[in-house]
């Protein structure tokens, strides 16, 4: 850690939000901040900090300048994404969470994803949400059934079948 302070504090961020420590997260992606103002990883955590606080204007303001550095970077797009959902931009989230959720192994953000699609009135947009909760499913069954039942279908559930008109 001593060798690698930027290191240290993305680990700490990584770790505060796993564990919903927002303290730790926003303290951990300050400090990163601190020692390198543009790094990916503490503005994605800041921003996604701020989302969870509720401050959604600054969460979005966060990400935007994390986006204009790293427009590539999956964290900064998903962030992206909820803020926007946060805000009722259904539309505007889908193609951050879309680019942003492929590289993620977070049952959480295929769901998210999952029910962005679902929103949509185009019937392909259905079909990508039904992969996106399967991907989602196939991450951690348990996880994502449990906490996203009443909209995520799972293998055998009649739903599924529906979603996919057989």
């Amino acid at each position: 850690a001593k060798d690698d302070p930027e290191g240290a504090e993305r680990s700490r961020a990584d770790v505060g939000l796993l564990v919903d420590r927002r303290d730790v997260a926003e303290a951990a992606a300050r400090a990163l901040l601190a020692l390198q103002p543009d790094d990916r990883v503490g503005l994605a955590t800041l921003a996604e900090v701020q989302r969870r606080n509720g401050a959604i204007d600054e969460a979005a303001a966060t990400a935007e300048r994390g986006l204009r550095s790293h427009p590539t970077d999956p964290a900064l797009q998903r962030v992206r994404g909820r803020v926007a959902l946060d805000q009722g931009q259904t539309l505007q989230a889908l193609p951050w969470l879309a680019d942003g959720t492929p590289s993620s192994l977070d049952s959480a953000d295929w769901a998210v994803l999952a029910l962005a699609y679902a929103e949509s009135s185009s019937a392909d947009d259905w079909e990508k949400g039904v992969a996106a909760a399967r991907r989602g499913l196939a991450l951690d069954a348990n996880e994502m059934f449990y906490y996203y039942e009443k909209a995520t279908p799972v293998p055998g559930d009649p739903r599924l079948h529906r979603a996919l008109g057989r």
